[in-house]
């Protein structure tokens, strides 16, 4: 009976991880300039992709007022 009652807890202790271990977690963000207009904010696993197709790091340069 008490060798079930271990087996229970371990089982419950398991699973309490699993769904702690799936729940989100925070990100680090990068901004960078999308196309040279457009100023992004993304998480730090796209930033490579963007680069990689010509965007560059940091805000976008204010565009002068019209």
């Amino acid at each position: 009976m008490k060798r079930l009652f271990v087996v229970e807890l371990v089982v419950i202790a398991v699973a309490v991880a699993a769904i702690l271990s799936g729940a989100p977690r925070e990100e680090k963000k990068v901004t960078l300039c999308h196309k040279g207009r457009n100023t992004l904010t993304v998480a730090e696993p796209a930033a490579a992709a963007h680069y990689a197709h010509g965007d560059t790091p940091g805000p976008c340069p204010a565009s002068p007022s019209k």
